[in-house]
């Protein structure tokens, strides 16, 4: 196993050597490219490059980057892959301008790139000290196991699209074995098909916890107005299910495993 930092070179040098298929996924995640724009245009963006730069060396294996549903922004309706990128954050700008330079790297280079876009990935985390307790299912948990309450900031009535991590794996298994000019070049939307309402999630971990306990689990929210209406974006995986991808509703398991996770 090499360890390196992906914006210096010389730190990652042959590390794609002997590869078939690269796939990478390290950048600063929204809060730490947030609190440092600059850090996270060098580790996110420039990062990329230089594992771009690598596998080029290593002889051109596919290289399949990790984007981010967030690059899409603030849009309506069904939402595709061509749908026009109106990033909102540094986070999602690092992401799109990562993309750009897998695209530069396929036209200009010949080297194979797929990308694709992940929507709200969840799965329990493999370990406690893995900090990504921000995301809103392990949010979610961690609250109910530690306070006793979910206290919602909004009525959770916006709805988001919740995809299974390992459904990611799924995805990337099926852009590996598929023909290399199919998929290079392209951009494939990687989430579940159908969105949640983030109260209608947080009702769920009631359901878990109360399952799991045998105690209640309130929720604090505002009371949504009667005039507040929130679309719900979908987001279209046609492309990827034309290359068999089979997306799993895991969502109440997950809940669970990581309610004893943080047990443990």
């Amino acid at each position: 196993m090499l360890y390196g930092d992906v914006a210096e070179r010389p730190s990652i040098a042959g590390v794609c050597s002997g590869a078939d298929v690269v796939v990478h996924l390290a950048s600063l995640n929204e809060h730490d490219s947030a609190a440092d724009p600059r850090r996270a245009l060098l580790v996110n963006s420039y990062g990329t490059r230089n594992m771009l730069e690598e596998a080029l060396c290593a002889g051109s294996p596919l290289f399949i980057y990790v984007s981010t549903f967030h690059v899409y922004g603030d849009h309506d309706g069904r939402i595709g892959e061509d749908a026009y990128p109106r990033p909102m954050a540094d986070y999602a700008s690092t992401h799109l301008f990562s993309e750009f330079y897998g695209l530069q790297f396929a036209r200009a280079k010949g080297l194979p790139v797929s990308i694709v876009r992940l929507s709200n990935g969840y799965a329990a985390p493999v370990a406690k000290e893995i900090d990504r307790w921000s995301l809103l299912v392990n949010d979610l948990c961690k609250a109910a196991h530690e306070r006793g309450v979910l206290v919602l900031k909004t009525p959770g009535l916006h709805k988001r699209d919740f995809v299974w991590i390992p459904d990611l794996a799924q995805a990337v298994t099926l852009l590996a074995a598929a023909p290399r000019d199919a998929v290079t070049r392209q951009v494939f939307n990687v989430a579940y098909g159908e969105s949640r309402a983030i109260y209608d999630v947080a009702l769920m971990v009631r359901d878990v916890y109360r399952g799991l306990y045998g105690k209640e689990l309130p929720i604090e929210r505002p009371q949504p107005r009667s005039v507040e209406k929130y679309s719900a974006p979908e987001v279209s995986i046609d492309k990827l299910r034309a290359l068999g991808y089979r997306p799993h509703d895991m969502l109440r398991e997950e809940i669970r495993r990581t309610l004893l996770l943080l047990e443990s």
